[in-house]
């Protein structure tokens, strides 16, 4: 998956299972401006992607299938 941040300043992104229990935590350097993050490995269910920066927090669903 990838995520651009089209010049905002990310400072983390996050994936929740559907439980709410977190599986990816990464903060973010202000230096990057794209992150790839590799969902191979999570099983087949629903996620949710919280991206939080200095001004707000949004979170979408995603399906891994």
């Amino acid at each position: 998956m990838k995520i651009d941040f089209d010049n905002q300043i990310i400072n983390k992104i996050e994936i929740i299972d559907i439980n709410g229990n977190s599986i990816f935590n990464e903060v973010i350097t202000i230096e990057e401006n794209s992150k790839i993050i590799n969902t191979s490995k999570l099983p087949i269910g629903a996620y949710f992607l919280r991206i939080t920066s200095n001004q707000e927090t949004e979170t979408h669903k995603f399906i891994k299938e």
